[in-house]
């Protein structure tokens, strides 16, 4: 057990320096590129993993920038969650405008927050995007369960599903269900598919990535902005028409 758990530690910490060097690379493009005009019927909003910061997620907001036809605003996180008592302060952060529809992309325990977001404002939220969010307790990693889930977040393993029951709304709910896109992949050795997995969601797999290998590489980018256009392209084409 000793010898997987330092294996698969090892795998995700040799990404480490690639993930930061391209947010330093995206933070730089940020900096010195222009926002093009956005449109302002829908926001996207990117809430990262325990412990990561705004600049993480760059990468993800210059790439759906790139992508998107008209991009709309792109917020990144607002804070860095290192707590699970911290998730109802982050949600206040979180800017809502009555006017405008919501997606929500959740990296790791940053997809609690989108769950909550469509808890508490079903009537905004078109889509909620969780990249390698821990929903299954029992298929969570050794190592993260004993030191994410329970020495960053203060949740217990066996307390999870606890943590969870005030989402059930939507993880038992059809109608929230198909509102929700989970992204995960076997290459992920903290939080692999099966930790992910919620019935009735839309499932998509990104080959051989690891945990933190989702904040920067190029596949894993491109599932997100699919997902992303897909779930904003019904409310532009139905404005279109009217």
């Amino acid at each position: 057990m000793l010898q997987t758990v330092v294996r698969d530690l090892l795998g995700e910490l040799v990404e480490f320096p690639s993930a930061v060097a391209s947010a330093a690379v995206g933070y730089a493009k940020s900096k010195f590129s222009n926002t093009p005009n956005a449109d302002q019927d829908v926001s996207i909003h990117i809430h990262g993993g325990t412990g990561a910061g705004p600049g993480l997620y760059h990468p993800w907001r210059n790439f759906l920038l790139s992508y998107l036809h008209n991009p709309p605003p792109i917020h990144l996180p607002r804070r860095i969650i290192f707590r699970a008592r911290h998730l109802p302060h982050y949600d206040a952060l979180i800017p809502t405008d009555n006017e405008t529809s919501e997606v929500h992309i959740g990296h790791s325990v940053g997809g609690l927050v989108c769950l909550r977001r469509l808890v508490l404002y079903p009537e905004k939220v078109l889509r909620v995007i969780l990249v390698a969010t821990p929903v299954n307790p029992e298929h969570i990693h050794p190592w993260a369960s004993e030191y994410i889930v329970k020495g960053i977040l203060g949740i217990h393993a066996e307390a999870l599903p606890v943590y969870l029951e005030s989402l059930k709304v939507i993880l038992q709910n059809p109608a929230m269900q198909r509102r929700i896109t989970v992204i995960s992949s076997e290459g992920d050795k903290f939080f692999p598919p099966e930790a992910c997995f919620i019935p009735g969601a839309e499932h998509k797999e990104v080959p051989e990535c690891s945990h933190i290998g989702f904040a920067y590489k190029e596949r894993a980018k491109e599932t997100i902005g699919n997902t992303v256009n897909t779930a904003i392209s019904p409310m532009r084409q139905k404005r279109q028409a009217a």
